[in-house]
């Protein structure tokens, strides 16, 4: 029969789905605890915020610089356009890393958790 599906067996259906017990501590399930590993993971990167701006701006200037060298030398030895891509790709990681630290800044003081 085209155009009907059928639900897959295991799958939840809309409804399997049950509100709340009434009496639900939701607040708790709101606010997950942090185990020592964690929060020690949580302030260290809290710590490090401030350098992953510059960690990107130090990596776009080299491989700008790269790219000038290059293009003065008039060289496009492969060698060089790999390193420029790893440089970049780093930059970008260190660029991903800085909007994590701001995020779980922002989660960390909603938490009440204190940065040091």
């Amino acid at each position: 029969m085209a155009g009907q599906s059928t639900p897959l067996a295991g799958t939840p259906q809309a409804t399997d789905c049950a509100a709340p017990a009434a009496g639900a501590d939701l607040e708790q399930a709101a606010e997950p605890q942090l185990d020592a590993g964690e929060l020690l993971h949580l302030r260290r990167m809290l710590r490090r915020e401030r350098l992953f701006p510059v960690l990107v701006a130090v990596d776009l200037a080299a491989a700008g610089a790269i790219a000038i060298h290059a293009i003065a030398a008039r060289s496009w030895e492969p060698t060089r356009i790999v390193l420029a891509v790893l440089i970049l790709l780093a930059a970008r990681a260190n660029l991903r890393q800085a909007r994590s630290a701001r995020l779980l800044r922002r989660l960390a003081s909603a938490m009440g958790i204190p940065a040091a």
